[in-house]
């Protein structure tokens, strides 16, 4: 399965717009979309989102546990938020050849962020 930044970008505000309170759970095979807890895996994993991945070895499936962003998780979205920046971003680093990895969209956001501001790029 290849990573989607967008489907991320997504999943991150989503995350970002829980209310406070329980982690929000998922089950495998609750959710139809096994692309969606693949990212949400990816995220944990990366360490931009808390949450717990349970392993089960019965019929009842994985439990995937979401919570909140971590501190490094809210300053990409926050490098990313603005879709205009999101998608000159994309288009930049599309552009030159380029991945869409995490820390490559997160500099590049801040960059035209900089810019945008009368800020040195960096």
């Amino acid at each position: 399965m290849k990573r989607d930044m967008d489907l991320v970008r997504e999943v991150m505000l989503k995350i970002e717009a829980l209310p406070a309170g329980p982690p929000v759970l998922y089950r495998m095979g609750e959710v139809e979309d096994l692309v969606l807890l693949n990212h949400l895996e990816m995220l944990i994993e990366a360490g931009l989102v808390r949450g717990k991945i349970s392993r089960s070895q019965g019929s009842r499936g994985d439990v995937i546990g979401i919570s909140t962003l971590t501190w490094e998780g809210h300053e990409w979205l926050d490098a990313v938020r603005d879709p205009r920046i999101w998608d000159e971003a994309k288009r930049t680093l599309l552009e030159s050849g380029d991945s869409l990895s995490f820390e490559l969209t997160k500099a590049v956001a801040t960059r035209i962020q900089r810019m945008r501001v009368g800020l040195p790029a960096g």
